[in-house]
Protein backbone atom coordinates (compact mmCIF):
# COMPACT_ATOMS: atom_id res chain seq x y z
CA UNK A 1 0.00 0.00 0.00
CA UNK A 2 1.74 3.48 -1.12
CA UNK A 3 0.49 6.61 0.04
CA UNK A 4 -0.06 8.89 -3.63
CA UNK A 5 -0.27 12.02 -3.72
CA UNK A 6 -1.68 14.64 -7.10
CA UNK A 7 0.84 16.19 -8.74
CA UNK A 8 2.26 19.44 -8.38
CA UNK A 9 1.87 20.39 -11.59
CA UNK A 10 -1.70 19.87 -11.34
CA UNK A 11 -2.07 23.85 -9.44
CA UNK A 12 -3.73 26.03 -11.16
CA UNK A 13 -2.00 30.22 -11.51
CA UNK A 14 -4.15 31.31 -9.18
CA UNK A 15 -2.36 29.11 -6.13
CA UNK A 16 0.17 31.27 -6.67
CA UNK A 17 -1.58 34.39 -5.25
CA UNK A 18 -2.53 32.89 -2.53
CA UNK A 19 -0.92 34.91 0.27
CA UNK A 20 -1.85 38.16 -1.67
CA UNK A 21 -5.87 37.09 -1.78
CA UNK A 22 -6.14 36.27 1.87
CA UNK A 23 -4.25 39.89 2.66
CA UNK A 24 -6.55 41.63 0.53
CA UNK A 25 -9.17 39.71 1.78
CA UNK A 26 -8.65 38.47 5.33
CA UNK A 27 -10.00 34.86 4.89
CA UNK A 28 -7.98 32.13 4.62
CA UNK A 29 -9.23 28.83 3.96
CA UNK A 30 -7.95 26.17 6.26
CA UNK A 31 -8.48 21.91 5.62
CA UNK A 32 -8.72 19.92 9.09
CA UNK A 33 -9.17 16.32 10.13
CA UNK A 34 -10.75 15.28 13.90
CA UNK A 35 -7.61 13.73 15.54
CA UNK A 36 -7.54 14.74 19.60
CA UNK A 37 -6.14 16.51 20.47
CA UNK A 38 -4.43 18.12 17.14
CA UNK A 39 -8.19 18.94 15.71
CA UNK A 40 -11.15 18.55 17.27
CA UNK A 41 -14.74 19.66 17.20
CA UNK A 42 -15.84 20.77 20.71
CA UNK A 43 -19.32 20.44 22.23
CA UNK A 44 -20.38 24.32 20.50
CA UNK A 45 -19.30 23.51 17.25
CA UNK A 46 -16.11 25.26 16.89
CA UNK A 47 -13.08 23.76 15.02
CA UNK A 48 -10.18 23.30 17.86
CA UNK A 49 -7.33 21.52 18.94
CA UNK A 50 -3.93 22.41 19.27
CA UNK A 51 -2.89 22.72 15.61
CA UNK A 52 -6.32 24.82 14.62
CA UNK A 53 -5.85 27.41 17.82
CA UNK A 54 -2.59 28.14 17.58
CA UNK A 55 -2.98 28.93 13.52
CA UNK A 56 -5.71 31.42 14.70
CA UNK A 57 -3.10 32.99 17.02
CA UNK A 58 -0.60 33.31 13.91
CA UNK A 59 -3.43 34.06 11.71
CA UNK A 60 -4.25 36.98 13.94
CA UNK A 61 -0.57 37.67 14.10
CA UNK A 62 -0.13 37.96 10.52
CA UNK A 63 -3.52 40.19 10.62
CA UNK A 64 -5.63 37.38 8.75
CA UNK A 65 -9.30 38.02 10.61
CA UNK A 66 -11.23 35.28 9.46
CA UNK A 67 -10.89 31.12 9.14
CA UNK A 68 -12.92 29.14 6.97
CA UNK A 69 -12.29 25.59 8.16
CA UNK A 70 -13.27 23.05 6.38
CA UNK A 71 -13.32 19.31 7.66
CA UNK A 72 -12.34 15.99 5.79
CA UNK A 73 -10.56 12.68 6.34
CA UNK A 74 -7.09 12.72 6.97
CA UNK A 75 -6.50 10.86 3.87
CA UNK A 76 -7.85 13.02 1.53
CA UNK A 77 -5.90 16.36 2.85
CA UNK A 78 -3.25 16.49 0.56
CA UNK A 79 -5.44 15.81 -2.34
CA UNK A 80 -8.12 18.28 -1.45
CA UNK A 81 -5.68 21.21 -1.04
CA UNK A 82 -3.74 20.92 -3.95
CA UNK A 83 -7.10 20.43 -5.92
CA UNK A 84 -8.02 24.46 -4.20
CA UNK A 85 -10.63 23.41 -1.70
CA UNK A 86 -8.70 25.30 1.18
CA UNK A 87 -5.25 27.26 1.48
CA UNK A 88 -3.74 25.60 4.86
CA UNK A 89 -3.89 22.00 6.01
CA UNK A 90 -3.86 22.39 9.88
CA UNK A 91 -4.12 18.77 11.46
CA UNK A 92 -1.04 17.80 13.36
CA UNK A 93 0.59 16.46 9.78
CA UNK A 94 3.31 14.94 10.66
CA UNK A 95 6.44 16.16 7.94
CA UNK A 96 7.86 13.21 5.87
CA UNK A 97 9.92 12.59 2.77
CA UNK A 98 7.20 11.68 0.66
CA UNK A 99 4.49 14.52 1.78
CA UNK A 100 7.59 17.00 1.29
CA UNK A 101 7.22 16.26 -2.40
CA UNK A 102 3.78 16.88 -2.48
CA UNK A 103 3.13 20.24 -0.34
CA UNK A 104 4.97 22.88 1.65
CA UNK A 105 5.50 22.42 5.35
CA UNK A 106 6.08 24.94 7.96
CA UNK A 107 8.65 25.11 10.43
CA UNK A 108 7.56 22.08 12.95
CA UNK A 109 5.73 23.24 15.68
CA UNK A 110 6.25 20.48 18.41
CA UNK A 111 7.57 17.41 18.85
CA UNK A 112 5.41 13.98 19.51
CA UNK A 113 6.57 10.94 18.38
CA UNK A 114 4.64 7.66 17.52
CA UNK A 115 3.42 5.05 19.53
CA UNK A 116 1.30 2.00 19.78
CA UNK A 117 -1.89 1.11 21.57
CA UNK A 118 -2.25 -2.00 22.73
CA UNK A 119 -4.46 -4.31 25.28
CA UNK A 120 -2.32 -4.71 28.74
CA UNK A 121 -2.87 -8.26 28.48
CA UNK A 122 -0.61 -8.18 25.32
CA UNK A 123 2.21 -6.16 26.23
CA UNK A 124 4.78 -9.06 26.88
CA UNK A 125 4.57 -9.23 23.29
CA UNK A 126 3.88 -6.34 21.10
CA UNK A 127 6.31 -3.80 22.23
CA UNK A 128 7.54 -3.02 18.30
CA UNK A 129 6.07 -3.12 15.36
CA UNK A 130 9.05 -5.45 14.65
CA UNK A 131 6.88 -7.99 16.94
CA UNK A 132 3.77 -7.07 14.92
CA UNK A 133 5.49 -7.84 11.47
CA UNK A 134 6.60 -10.90 12.77
CA UNK A 135 3.07 -12.73 13.62
CA UNK A 136 1.37 -13.09 10.28
CA UNK A 137 -2.07 -12.99 11.66
CA UNK A 138 -1.34 -10.02 13.58
CA UNK A 139 -3.45 -6.73 12.44
CA UNK A 140 -2.20 -3.17 12.90
CA UNK A 141 -4.87 -0.06 12.66
CA UNK A 142 -3.91 3.17 11.43
CA UNK A 143 -5.41 6.24 10.18
CA UNK A 144 -5.25 5.55 6.24
CA UNK A 145 -2.46 8.19 4.49
CA UNK A 146 -0.97 8.57 7.89
CA UNK A 147 2.78 8.34 8.98
CA UNK A 148 2.56 5.36 10.38
CA UNK A 149 1.39 3.34 7.65
CA UNK A 150 4.62 4.32 6.25
CA UNK A 151 6.17 3.24 9.09
CA UNK A 152 4.52 0.09 9.56
CA UNK A 153 5.31 -1.59 6.22
CA UNK A 154 9.20 -0.08 6.20
CA UNK A 155 9.43 -2.10 9.90
CA UNK A 156 7.96 -5.19 7.70
CA UNK A 157 4.43 -5.64 7.62
CA UNK A 158 2.37 -6.78 5.19
CA UNK A 159 -0.33 -4.89 3.60
CA UNK A 160 -2.41 -7.50 4.35
CA UNK A 161 -1.58 -6.81 7.88
CA UNK A 162 -3.04 -3.19 7.96
CA UNK A 163 -6.49 -2.30 9.09
CA UNK A 164 -7.26 1.11 7.74
CA UNK A 165 -9.58 3.25 10.48
CA UNK A 166 -11.27 6.56 9.43
CA UNK A 167 -10.49 8.02 12.83
CA UNK A 168 -8.69 7.61 16.44
CA UNK A 169 -11.72 6.47 18.38
CA UNK A 170 -12.37 3.47 15.79
CA UNK A 171 -9.08 2.62 15.70
CA UNK A 172 -9.36 2.08 19.36
CA UNK A 173 -12.52 0.09 19.25
CA UNK A 174 -10.43 -1.74 16.97
CA UNK A 175 -7.70 -2.95 19.68
CA UNK A 176 -10.66 -3.24 22.26
CA UNK A 177 -12.45 -5.66 19.93
CA UNK A 178 -9.58 -8.12 18.74
CA UNK A 179 -10.17 -7.11 14.95
CA UNK A 180 -6.62 -4.99 15.38
CA UNK A 181 -3.70 -5.98 17.76
CA UNK A 182 -2.30 -2.64 17.86
CA UNK A 183 -2.93 0.92 16.43
CA UNK A 184 -0.19 3.42 16.15
CA UNK A 185 -1.07 6.91 16.09
CA UNK A 186 1.17 9.90 17.98
CA UNK A 187 2.06 9.40 21.53
CA UNK A 188 -0.14 12.40 23.16
CA UNK A 189 -3.40 11.15 20.88
CA UNK A 190 -2.99 7.62 22.14
CA UNK A 191 -2.73 8.71 25.33
CA UNK A 192 -5.42 10.74 25.34
CA UNK A 193 -7.84 7.89 23.84
CA UNK A 194 -6.66 5.26 26.66
CA UNK A 195 -7.24 8.09 29.44
CA UNK A 196 -10.87 8.89 28.02
CA UNK A 197 -11.81 4.87 27.50
CA UNK A 198 -14.20 3.77 30.82
CA UNK A 199 -11.38 0.58 31.36
CA UNK A 200 -8.17 2.53 31.00
CA UNK A 201 -6.14 0.22 32.82
CA UNK A 202 -6.68 -2.52 29.88
CA UNK A 203 -4.88 -0.35 27.37
CA UNK A 204 -1.32 0.14 27.37
CA UNK A 205 0.60 3.30 25.50
CA UNK A 206 3.76 1.78 23.64
CA UNK A 207 6.48 3.98 22.64
CA UNK A 208 8.67 3.20 19.09
CA UNK A 209 12.07 4.09 17.68
CA UNK A 210 14.08 3.17 15.10
CA UNK A 211 17.24 3.53 16.51
CA UNK A 212 19.02 2.08 13.31
CA UNK A 213 17.31 3.75 11.07
CA UNK A 214 18.06 7.47 11.02
CA UNK A 215 15.11 8.13 7.99
CA UNK A 216 12.82 6.35 10.07
CA UNK A 217 13.83 7.48 13.18
CA UNK A 218 12.79 11.15 11.94
CA UNK A 219 9.36 10.57 10.88
CA UNK A 220 8.91 8.32 13.93
CA UNK A 221 10.16 11.08 16.11
CA UNK A 222 6.89 12.94 14.89
CA UNK A 223 7.19 16.46 14.12
CA UNK A 224 3.55 18.58 13.12
CA UNK A 225 3.44 20.85 10.50
CA UNK A 226 1.26 23.35 8.83
CA UNK A 227 1.12 22.41 4.88
CA UNK A 228 0.36 24.91 2.07
CA UNK A 229 0.68 23.78 -1.81
CA UNK A 230 4.18 23.74 -3.38
CA UNK A 231 3.73 26.98 -5.41
CA UNK A 232 2.46 28.67 -2.21
CA UNK A 233 5.85 29.69 -0.95
CA UNK A 234 5.38 33.44 0.84
CA UNK A 235 2.05 31.87 2.50
CA UNK A 236 4.86 29.28 4.18
CA UNK A 237 7.02 32.22 4.37
CA UNK A 238 4.38 33.95 6.52
CA UNK A 239 3.25 31.35 8.44
CA UNK A 240 6.89 30.56 9.22
CA UNK A 241 7.69 33.94 10.45
CA UNK A 242 4.36 34.18 12.33
CA UNK A 243 5.55 30.84 14.14
CA UNK A 244 8.68 32.50 14.80
CA UNK A 245 7.17 35.47 16.65
CA UNK A 246 4.16 32.77 18.71
CA UNK A 247 5.72 29.85 19.48
CA UNK A 248 7.09 29.98 23.18
CA UNK A 249 5.12 32.88 24.09
CA UNK A 250 2.61 32.55 27.11
CA UNK A 251 0.16 32.25 24.70
CA UNK A 252 1.61 29.11 23.02
CA UNK A 253 1.83 27.88 25.82
CA UNK A 254 -1.36 28.32 27.12
CA UNK A 255 -2.74 26.53 24.23
CA UNK A 256 -0.60 23.59 24.59
CA UNK A 257 -1.50 23.13 28.35
CA UNK A 258 -5.33 23.70 27.30
CA UNK A 259 -4.50 20.31 25.34
CA UNK A 260 -2.21 18.84 27.82
CA UNK A 261 0.91 19.37 26.20
CA UNK A 262 4.36 20.69 28.13
CA UNK A 263 7.88 21.47 27.04
CA UNK A 264 8.75 17.82 26.48
CA UNK A 265 6.65 18.18 23.17
CA UNK A 266 9.05 21.70 21.65
CA UNK A 267 10.55 21.43 19.03
CA UNK A 268 13.88 22.61 19.45
CA UNK A 269 14.07 26.63 18.33
CA UNK A 270 16.98 25.76 15.75
CA UNK A 271 15.14 22.56 14.22
CA UNK A 272 15.11 22.38 10.31
CA UNK A 273 12.55 20.68 8.18
CA UNK A 274 13.45 17.28 7.38
CA UNK A 275 14.97 16.12 3.97
CA UNK A 276 13.01 14.92 1.24
CA UNK A 277 14.50 12.32 -0.17
CA UNK A 278 12.47 9.49 -0.68
CA UNK A 279 12.44 6.43 1.43
CA UNK A 280 14.27 3.50 0.64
Amino acid sequence: MLLVFGSAACSSPATRDTWDRVQRTGIVRVGYAVEPPFALVDSTGRVSGESPELLRLVMAELGVDSIEWVGTRFGSLILELQQGDFDVIAAGMYITPDRARAVLFSRPTLRDPTALLIRATDSARLTTLADVARNRAARLAIIAGAAEERLALAAGLSPSQLRPVPDPTTGRAAVISGEADAFALSTVSLSLLRRTHPDSTALKVVPLSFPNDPQLHDIALGQPAYAVRLDDITLRSAIDRALGRVLGTPRHRAVQQRFEFDSTFDEPTNSQRPPSAPLP
